[in-house]
């Protein structure tokens, strides 16, 4: 996933810091991507974050 992930995962290191995963379809191909393809982003934020801080 490459510098994004480390991003994201030094960003959960904040207590304050919360992930916001309804947009993550602009990582997909635009008019055909589908829940697939976002599975993988969406597995990898419940690591850092944990289920609680994901919406």
């Amino acid at each position: 996933m490459g510098a994004w992930a480390d991003e994201f995962a030094a960003a959960a290191q904040h207590p304050n810091v919360y992930s916001n995963v309804s947009r993550l379809y602009t990582v997909a191909a635009a008019d055909t991507w589908n829940a697939d393809d976002l599975k993988p982003y969406i597995d990898y934020a419940l690591g850092p974050f944990g289920a609680g801080c994901v919406g």
